[in-house]
């Protein structure tokens, strides 16, 4: 039974078949009606460094790269197969080319785009312009360090010593430029301080200060490592799951589901993986909600608002698979034209002050499934 058609035709199969670090579940899946094959070996610390060697041939990533991954998947219970080991180094490859704390082009007029959106204020901005000018550490000014940086982790210890003013620290913070709105996403993997925060959070990790920690080899590695594998997913094409580490977690499954109900409803959708508005940081009815109720209706079956509102509030969840609007979607999708749509590649513009160019959410995905393949083929 070919892959794609099992997924496209039975979704529902593959709820609890796809746990942690499931880049092997293609394997498991291929041999349909015959007993699993043995799970695939597990890479050692050599191994892994010579795979990261290869990923990066222009650099001289150190041993402790790979030291630092193995000891990750281990803390993580994610077995170190070559799939997930490839995964993890294509990602760290794309984000950093393994360096802990990579330099950013630009960083230090970008923050000065930054400071002076608050222009609009005054008061704020005249108090930005005096601590600028005023001496800093080691003699010269805030404004002459700030030419200086060249990382993340430098400008935040520019930033806090910079925040430590009186009246500049508070006018900062007021105007929602605390440390966090102004680097997001930090170390080698590029990971959300947000997304660290909650995962320690979640398994009673005791960081004191994860943002420092992500600024360390071992740090960045642990928690995008987390982030890309610490989940239950069930992609066919392995480029679904780069693309939910760009856009996050089940985007993906949800730009299949959105494509569906765009077809049933015939209303078009932009399906970027997001199922409910944020704009307020919590969740609300959305174009894709009000599409379902049209779907839902136009082929005759119950549409209660309230109802798949809870249901779409899955959409974050491996759970949405269970929910009765997921499955009443997914059979009308099959019964119309054969088959549901589990995956898809989110349509997303990427937006940041570190991007130059247009890059989306494919372009990201491509790239790193680009770097996965090759690790695959590299000589162990």
């Amino acid at each position: 039974m070919p892959l794609v058609q099992s997924i496209r035709e039975r979704p529902d199969r593959l709820r609890g078949l796809a746990r942690v670090g499931a880049v092997g579940l293609a394997l498991w899946l291929g041999g349909c009606g015959q007993p699993p094959a043995p799970p695939p070996p597990e890479l050692s610390v050599a191994q892994i460094h010579r795979l990261m060697r290869q990923a990066a041939p222009h650099r001289a990533v150190d041993a402790g790269w790979a030291t630092d991954m193995r000891a990750a998947f281990t803390r993580l219970d994610v077995r170190a197969t070559r799939q997930n080991v490839c995964a993890a180094i294509a990602v760290v490859a794309q984000e950093s080319g393994f360096v802990a704390d990579p330099e950013v082009p630009g960083l230090a007029d970008i923050t000065l785009r930054k400071l002076q959106q608050i222009s609009q204020n005054p008061a704020a901005w005249a108090a930005i312009n005096v601590r600028l000018r005023q001496q800093a550490e080691g003699g010269r000014t805030f404004y002459d360090q700030l030419l200086q940086i060249r990382t993340e982790h430098d400008l935040e210890r520019w930033y806090q010593a910079f925040m430590a003013a009186s009246m500049t620290g508070p006018l900062l913070r007021l105007v929602g430029k605390d440390v966090d709105t102004l680097i997001s996403t930090l170390g080698s993997m590029q990971v959300s301080v947000a997304f660290a925060r909650g995962f320690a959070r979640e398994h009673d990790i005791p960081e004191t200060d994860i943002r420092e920690r992500l600024y360390t080899r071992a740090g960045g590695l642990f928690y995008g490592m987390a982030h890309l594998l610490k989940y239950e997913y069930h992609y066919a094409d392995i480029k679904h799951l780069f693309a939910d580490y760009n856009a996050g977690h089940y985007a993906s499954r949800n730009a299949g589901f959105q494509r569906m109900v765009s077809a049933l409803s015939g209303v078009r959708l932009a399906p970027d993986g997001d199922l409910l508005s944020y704009a307020d940081g919590r969740a609300s009815p959305s174009a894709t909600l009000q599409a379902v109720l049209t779907a839902l209706a136009r082929y005759g079956l119950p549409a209660d608002s309230q109802a798949v509102l809870r249901d779409l509030r899955q959409e974050k969840q491996a759970a949405l698979f269970d929910t009765a609007t997921y499955r009443q979607i997914a059979e009308l999708h099959r019964q119309r034209v054969g088959y549901a749509i589990t995956e898809a590649m989110p349509q997303i513009d990427l937006h940041s002050d570190k991007i130059q160019r247009p890059l989306t959410t494919a372009w990201f995905a491509g790239r790193v499934n680009q770097r996965f393949q090759q690790c695959l083929r590299a000589a162990l």
